[in-house]
């Protein structure tokens, strides 16, 4: 037995240096990914620098995503640079897989190892549609990375000016389904008849 035994203690296994789970999203078999995920792999270990879920998402794969998800893989757990899941899928061209994640309750607030949203990944990425999405899901523009910077101000930049007129047409059409919604709810209220009490005998 080759463990590392400390004195006074039972020997103890070393962590597994690979996600069979991570093998197997990158071999694309899925039939062993199934299998693995039924028999209780540990879906959220690391896999060197990264984990299932931010690896699957690096792929783009929707599908696993999703597998991993409904397997209940932590959407949260971040890989060795802090980064989530979303804050990957707001990098590139992956718009389901950022839908997917925010409709499943990622923490669109959660910041890297430097402090950095998925907002700020996205507007970093000039990820248009990122950005819009993210807002939309309630993202703060003023939240403030480790260097005080907030992506309202990384928009100043020359190269990332073009993000702003993304950032106020998301604002504005967030402000716009809120109105929608309430209007909706107050017509909802309005249309609902008193309840009448029949007297007692």
């Amino acid at each position: 037995m080759s463990w590392h035994r400390h004195r006074g203690s039972k020997p103890v296994p070393p962590a597994p240096a690979k996600n069979l789970i991570v093998l197997a999203i990158s071999s694309g078999d899925k039939k062993h990914l199934q299998y693995l995920l039924t028999r209780g792999g540990d879906i959220n270990a690391p896999h060197g620098d990264t984990c299932p879920l931010v690896f699957a998402t690096q792929r783009g794969d929707l599908d696993i995503v999703v597998s991993l998800l409904d397997h209940q893989a932590a959407i949260d757990t971040p890989d060795s640079k802090g980064r989530t899941a979303l804050m990957i899928a707001a990098t590139g061209d992956r718009l389901e897989i950022l839908e997917t994640l925010i409709a499943r309750g990622a923490d669109i607030h959660r910041g890297d190892q430097h402090g950095n949203t998925a907002l700020m990944h996205a507007v970093l990425n000039k990820n248009h549609a990122a950005v819009e999405k993210i807002i939309q899901a309630g993202a703060d523009a003023q939240q403030r990375n480790r260097y005080g910077d907030s992506a309202d101000q990384m928009m100043t930049r020359p190269e990332y000016t073009g993000m702003k007129s993304t950032v106020a047409a998301a604002f504005q059409n967030k402000a716009a389904q809120e109105k929608q919604t309430s209007t909706q709810l107050a017509e909802k209220i309005h249309v609902l008849k008193p309840l009448r009490l029949r007297p007692r005998n």
